[in-house]
């Protein structure tokens, strides 16, 4: 399930609408609610957005929950031209494995991911001086 998927559902759920209920508020059929919510549909365009907010009269952290869980649901990756090789691959063998990832999987892609952070913070000691001083190369 995406992250749209799932606030999609929270929201109407939280407001304690059946999915037909959100489909006649928001002015779309049942079958497109359901296909949002168990992602067997893409984010949706802006137009719904936009129903979704007013219609749901999302407050301020709805609204920004929205927006990032929409940012989060992007279906296509785009690999910046300034990438190397090893970027290209990484991603190939991620492509190759989403849907089949195990939890501590996850855990440590996004454990490494945050390490280049990490190694810029003075507080966080995670080398020795030496392979500090490498990575700052």
């Amino acid at each position: 399930m995406s992250p749209f998927a799932y606030i999609l559902r929270d929201l109407r759920v939280h407001r304690k609408l059946l999915q037909k209920e959100a489909a006649e508020i928001l002015g779309y059929e049942q079958s497109y609610i359901s296909a949002l919510e168990n992602g067997s549909k893409g984010p949706p365009k802006q137009e719904f957005i936009k129903k979704l907010i007013v219609k749901f009269a999302l407050d301020n952290d709805e609204q920004e929950q929205l927006r990032v869980a929409l940012e989060k649901s992007k279906r296509k990756l785009v690999v910046p031209l300034s990438a190397d090789v090893a970027e290209y691959e990484l991603c190939y063998q991620l492509d190759t494995q989403l849907g089949r990832l195990q939890p501590k999987q996850i855990e440590l892609i996004k454990f490494a991911l945050s390490l280049r952070e990490l190694c810029h913070d003075p507080k966080q000691n995670l080398f020795s001086g030496k392979e500090l001083e490498e990575t700052k190369m």
